[in-house]
């Protein structure tokens, strides 16, 4: 079961409802999950329904419930004055949906001994500093939508995307490329780049990049100096070229940049470039034909929408 709108009444989380329910209706049931927003005030009832020994014993079905503290508008209604707004979930979870994170005094409490506060999301939207009491996060994609001034818990992601509200520091950076493996996309300002590395001058951090980024994709520019020239190209091909498959940037108006891309970015299949200037050179196949890259009608496929130009690469095929 998964419910996106908020509760803001306990029977749908009242394990005994659901103890009583299974046992009459469904004895045989061997596997319950669930996943449930809320908004009430108090999650030790929650907790406490799920701890029955049906659950714990029996079924050895358990729950987790992440909260945070509202200001209760009647303190009376509530034992610490407060409402809790969060999602109880049946462990281990598996509906992976899109959380955002937004508040530094989010909690977690489980059923289960043997949770670690391993926290499994499709999505982690970041807009506040992650407290302690996570130790470790799995996601598939991870986007910071705001500054960020702590070290982070591990976190394991895919796809890193910072937007332009975002703001960190090198070691933070630097942190969060090394404790995930499994790391291959990002999605970022050219400018806001730059400056993570130390203008490319951050070995770390550039090794990091060469031997894990994919798929790369810079934020498309809307003046200028996000754009790229050719001194910055050539701070960032050797860094990107050995196993960058997927490119997308934006230059201002000189065609020959997208030529040094082809040349020095071995490795491409797809490659998005966005023209700042409406008045450019537009690029064809008879153009790469000739500026003498490898790429002609029978390894290329390209498409223009407005400034957009998408190129489709056969790497293998000359």
């Amino acid at each position: 079961m998964y419910q996106e709108d908020s509760l803001r009444h306990n029977q749908i989380l009242d394990g005994r409802i659901w103890e009583h329910l299974i046992r009459s209706c469904f004895p045989l049931l061997k596997h319950f999950r669930f996943y449930f927003q809320y908004s009430m005030t108090n999650v030790k009832e929650i907790i406490e329904s799920f701890s029955t020994p049906f659950y714990l014993l029996e079924k050895k079905w358990f729950i987790r419930c992440d909260f945070s503290y509202l200001m209760s508008q009647d303190r009376k209604g509530s034992p610490d004055g407060y409402d809790h707004k969060g999602v109880c979930y049946s462990l281990p979870l598996t509906f992976q949906p899109t959380f955002i994170y937004e508040d530094r005094y989010y909690r977690s409490i489980s059923t289960s001994t043997d949770d670690l506060l391993i926290i499994q999301w499709k999505t982690l939207i970041l807009r506040d500093n992650i407290n302690e009491h996570f130790k470790q996060i799995q996601t598939i994609n991870l986007r910071i939508d705001a500054p960020i001034n702590r070290t982070f818990p591990l976190i394991k992601f895919q796809h890193l995307s910072l937007s332009k509200n975002a703001n960190l520091s090198s070691n933070i950076f630097e942190s969060l490329l090394m404790n995930s493996s499994d790391f291959y996309s990002l999605e970022i300002d050219n400018n806001f780049l730059d400056i993570l590395t130390e203008h490319w001058t951050h070995r770390s951090i550039c090794n990091q990049l060469s031997n894990k980024i994919r798929h790369l994709k810079f934020h498309s520019a809307t003046n200028p100096s996000q754009c790229f020239s050719k001194s910055r190209l050539i701070d960032i091909l050797p860094v990107f070229a050995s196993k960058c498959s997927y490119l997308s940037l934006s230059i201002q108006s000189k065609i020959e940049l997208v030529a040094l891309i082809l040349k020095r970015m071995k490795q491409l299949d797809n490659l998005h470039i966005h023209f700042l200037d409406k008045d450019h050179q537009p690029i064809t196949i008879e153009w790469f034909q000739q500026n003498q890259t490898k790429f002609h009608y029978s390894n290329c496929f390209l498409t223009k929408k407005q400034e957009n130009y998408y190129l489709w690469l056969d790497k293998y095929f000359s």
